[in-house]
């Protein structure tokens, strides 16, 4: 499982590493400005959408039931079952982009019509890149369907590369785009620029699918008992994985009211956290939920244990350093990432005060990942789903009440504060589920990780007064300044592990080293 999350995790430094630079040609773009705010808010609810599709009903309604039917009827049901559930889905996302299309100047005006942002401009621009950006949850949710197949099949690159191609495309249609389309144009060039590259993201993934045999075929979806169960299952798993994607999404409107920029600096900060996420973390979880599904399906109590507690201590190893190093180095990190063009001086203070609090939630949102896929592994859809009520409620308490004290920066850390009661409630709930739930060594690495990381952050502060300033501003000295501090750092965090006996360490390297036939790492 750890090798196979490591060449998932690499190709999603890939991945990320293209999605900042998609990022930063779009802060170079539209920066803070009006339109960029009107591009972040008509391309959420499509966005919020995939999340929900992708990482909510594919992942937590349709991969455990279709590896069940894997391991108890082979290969042909699992074909016929893929191909029927094809068909379902796309008759639920295409419902979904018609409705969102239709429905988009209610949901701009009603949703984010408000405080600073209520102006009819901006609204009618708002409002038509939606009804263009809507269309992309049509390609997203092929995508995501085929992703979920190909994952349960044991298949990780090929899905794990594809957001490299979007990524890819995307760039090079708003740099043919832009200059062409004229001034003031610059937010209808980056919307045309997502649609393709999704038809992009969408070509890259059928040679591998049509390779299994998994055609589309125009048949009756409903008559096929696995479609049945997806179908009950869906609106719960949809709902409850998808949590923290719609309190991003309430988070932006509320960031709306708060003036230029707001919305679209929380977007930048929330993406360079999930970035350092994506690399192993997301990739973890993704890899766990088909581990811990095959482990429900033997009535394998012992392995399921054991898989949760490897992944929750290889997710606190990675992420409390990860929190320290970037909350040290934000303000030079956000300046190499996008400060240029219309991301200037006052986007980066915006940016970075959001970043802030941002960052000290990594770890529970991290862990919140796979503390779900613990739940929809078991068929277990409804405690997620109520626990995410409950916390989307206090969240938007918080955020409302810290954003009248704090701005933007509040609500940023009312994410941090949801993540973590989040985390907290999702950990009783499962002990309470699976009475006599051992999982040995949690408690050991998280202390042992705060001690490593506490050394590290004071070995990188020190460090940090010698080789940057908040004069420094050249691409080349920034770089530096970081890579220095960032060496320091994983050699010092790692020393402390080693002195500290930490197992984490061994079981990355057997994992990475181990070289077993049939691994999960197909691409």
């Amino acid at each position: 499982m750890v090798r196979s999350a490591s060449v998932v995790g690499v190709i999603t430094l890939l991945s990320r590493i293209t999605g900042l630079l998609r990022e930063a040609i779009q802060a170079s773009y539209l920066g803070t400005t009006v339109a960029a705010d009107a591009f972040r808010i008509a391309f959420l609810l499509p966005n919020l959408m995939r999340r929900l599709v992708g990482e909510g009903a594919i992942t937590s309604a349709f991969v455990p039931v279709y590896t069940q039917h894997l391991i108890h009827g082979g290969a042909d049901e699992g074909r016929t079952f893929a191909e029927k559930f094809l068909v379902f889905w796309l008759l639920v996302v295409s419902a979904m982009t018609l409705g969102g299309i239709a429905l988009a100047g209610w949901i701009v005006l009603w949703g984010f019509g408000w405080g600073e942002f209520n102006d009819p401009g901006t609204i009618q621009l708002t409002t038509d890149l939606t009804r263009i950006l809507f269309w992309y949850l049509l390609l997203i949710g092929a995508v995501a369907a085929i992703q979920g197949i190909l994952n349960a099949r044991g298949f990780f690159g090929m899905p794990a590369f594809a957001p490299v191609a979007f990524n890819l495309a995307f760039a090079a249609v708003v740099w043919i785009l832009v200059p062409r389309l004229g001034p003031g144009q610059q937010a209808l060039a980056v919307s045309i620029a997502v649609l393709v590259a999704g038809v992009v993201q969408l070509l890259v993934l059928l040679p591998q699918i049509l390779s299994l045999g998994i055609r589309f075929r125009l048949t009756n979806p409903f008559n096929h008992a696995g479609v049945r169960e997806v179908m009950r299952l869906l609106v719960p798993g949809t709902v409850g994985a998808g949590i923290y994607q719609l309190n991003v999404a309430a988070s932006t409107s509320l960031a709306s009211r708060l003036g230029a920029g707001a919305a679209s600096s929380l977007n930048y900060s929330n993406r360079l956290m999930e970035f350092v996420l994506g690399i192993f973390v997301f990739a973890l979880s993704t890899v766990s939920l088909t581990a811990l599904a095959r482990h429900v399906a033997a009535n394998d109590r012992a392995s399921f244990e054991r898989t949760v507690s490897e992944v929750l201590r290889l997710t606190v190893f990675i992420t409390v350093p990860s929190t320290v190093g970037l909350y040290l180095l934000r303000r030079p990190v956000l300046s190499i990432l996008f400060e240029g063009g219309e991301f200037n001086e006052r986007s980066l203070d915006l940016t970075q005060a959001a970043f802030r609090w941002h960052v000290l939630g990594m770890a529970f949102v991290g862990s919140n990942r796979l503390l779900v896929a613990c739940f929809h592994a078991q068929k277990d859809l409804r405690t997620p789903l109520l626990q995410g009520a409950v916390n989307m409620i206090l969240h938007l308490s918080l955020a409302y009440g810290l954003s009248v004290r704090m701005g933007h920066a509040g609500i940023a850390l009312a994410s941090t504060i949801a993540a973590l009661l989040q985390t907290a409630s999702l950990v009783v709930a499962l002990f309470r589920r699976m009475r006599g739930l051992r999982l040995p060594g949690v408690v050991s690495t998280m202390w042992k990780t705060l001690v490593a990381a506490g050394g590290m952050g004071l070995a990188c502060a020190w460090i940090l007064g010698f080789v940057w300033t908040p004069a420094v501003t050249s691409k080349l000295s920034l770089a530096g300044s970081i890579s220095t501090v960032v060496a320091a750092g994983v050699v010092v965090f790692f020393v402390l592990a080693w002195v500290l006996r930490m197992g984490e360490l061994g079981m990355l390297t057997r994992g990475l080293a181990r070289q077993r036939p049939g691994a999960g790492s197909k691409s």
